[in-house]
């Protein structure tokens, strides 16, 4: 595997990331290998494209076409009530 140093990281940034590992509980490596990851994909996987990506929304838009959804504020109150 190789070795990537990074240099010039402004100190707010570090300590971002460095606050995130901890909430992740992951070492500082092992956020930053995940934040890669998750932007450029594991190595030899196929990002979708955008035209993949929108024809996926307009399929989830047809198939929930006509049915109501839940609003926030109903989630809210069934929450207060103790039913969510």
């Amino acid at each position: 595997m190789a070795t990537l140093t990074i240099r010039n990281v402004p100190d707010e940034l570090y300590a971002a990331l460095k606050e995130r590992a901890r909430r992740n509980r992951r070492s500082l490596n092992q956020e930053v290998l995940a934040l890669l990851e998750g932007e450029c994909g594991q190595p030899g996987e196929r990002r979708p494209t955008r035209d993949e990506l929108l024809a996926e929304v307009d399929a989830l838009r047809a198939k929930w076409a006509g049915r109501r959804l839940t609003t926030a504020e109903e989630l809210e109150t069934w929450r207060r009530e103790g039913r969510a």
